[in-house]
């Protein structure tokens, strides 16, 4: 089903330019998955006292939006198994500066409590990044309320079977008045079946109108969002924050807006799984000089 020419305009008009990221078992691109990091010194966690397990470093320079640094390295901790920034257990640096220094020994699955799972001690390293259009997804309100409106502009038959809503206000005999709608099947004799909700019943009003649903553009928005970015939850930098589940977080503290900044699906060779293939997100505050520097969760999908 193709989308009405007023609704692809619209989100022809919000697109925006994304860094997909493509990772490949072997590590040396400019972003990488596991591994060792480039630090200072190497963060524990600040729960248990244990080294921190660097999920990633990010190239961030190849962000079509301006971001707040050139890099972002990511430590987090698979005993105390956070969920997002609000939670002990992680660390992220900013800078690019430091040594190279090889990932610590990292404690086995039996030891990992949480959605956040390592599957293997090899790192995966960027093997691509190819530019390319993204919508915001289905989560986006302004969007969400533009899906509707088209839907109930274009109605479709209704999936029930029923081709007919009866409209029907009846008083009781104590006075009482109802407001029913029913739906009615092509079978269905309307006559008949007044007569039978109306016995011991005055009829106040009576109407039959035909019975249509609002046609879902919702399914054929996702399946463009997939085609355009090559699947519905990819890895990316910039462009438009999009997941399974509703976002966690929308505003900063400070009430600024948040901004997508990264989403690392947990899929083909990424060395960890969130859930059942879930996704880790990165937000930032759009607010110039904000404090709140970095917003992230897990999505356990």
């Amino acid at each position: 089903m193709s989308l009405p020419a007023a609704l692809e305009r619209y989100v022809q008009n919000r697109t925006r330019s994304a860094a997909y990221l493509t990772f490949a078992a072997v590590p040396g691109g400019s972003s990488q998955l596991g591994g060792g990091a480039v630090v200072d010194r190497w963060p524990v966690c600040t729960g248990c006292g244990r080294p921190l397990y660097h999920l990633l470093t990010l190239d961030l320079t190849v962000a079509p939006q301006p971001l707040p640094a050139p890099g972002l390295a990511f430590f987090y901790c698979l005993s105390c198994a956070p969920s997002d920034h609000r939670d002990c257990g992680w660390h992220a640096g900013f800078s690019t500066g430091g040594v190279y220094q090889p990932q610590p020994p990292v404690p086995d699955q039996s030891e990992q409590p949480g959605p956040l799972v390592l599957l293997t001690d090899q790192a995966a390293g960027l093997a691509e990044v190819r530019m390319g259009a993204d919508w915001p997804g289905t989560f986006d309100p302004a969007l969400r309320r533009r899906l509707i409106k088209a839907g109930e502009a274009a109605p479709a038959p209704s999936r029930s079977g029923a081709d007919r809503l009866l409209r029907l206000s009846l008083r009781e005999p104590n006075g009482e008045v109802i407001d029913l709608q029913i739906g009615l099947t092509p079978a269905t004799n309307v006559d008949e079946f007044v007569k039978v909700m109306t016995a011991n019943r005055t009829i106040v009003s009576m109407s039959v109108e035909p019975l249509m649903d609002p046609t879902d553009y919702f399914s054929p928005y996702r399946d463009r969002l997939s085609e355009l970015r090559g699947g519905m939850v990819v890895s990316k930098i910039g462009g438009w924050q999009d997941g399974w589940q509703e976002p966690r977080f929308h505003r900063c503290s400070c009430g600024g807006s948040l901004e997508h900044v990264a989403t690392i699906a947990s899929d083909g060779v990424c060395p960890f799984v969130v859930g059942d293939s879930g996704a880790l997100y990165f937000m930032g505050c759009s607010k110039p000089g904000c404090g709140e520097e970095l917003f992230w969760w897990l999505d356990y999908t």
